[in-house]
């Protein structure tokens, strides 16, 4: 699973939690300023990358380069 964020906080809990059973969530990160990245960095299964926004389809792009995994959701 991929995810794109940037200030996140308020969601990515909740997000993270309904993802707890796959096994590579990778956070795209786009400078957040608040704790989306420390609440992130709590979960076994995800990575985190800080990239530079260059927009939505680059950024996804990317994101693929950064998988083991052969299929991805977004």
């Amino acid at each position: 699973v991929i995810i794109l964020t940037k200030n996140s906080q308020r969601y990515i809990k909740s997000v993270l939690d309904s993802l707890e059973k796959f096994e590579e969530v990778l956070i795209i990160d786009n400078g957040s300023s608040d704790l989306t990245l420390q609440i992130a960095s709590e979960y076994n299964n995800v990575k985190i990358f800080k990239e530079k926004f260059t927009g939505f389809g680059p950024l996804k792009n990317k994101a693929l380069n950064f998988s083991k995994n052969d299929w991805v959701l977004f």
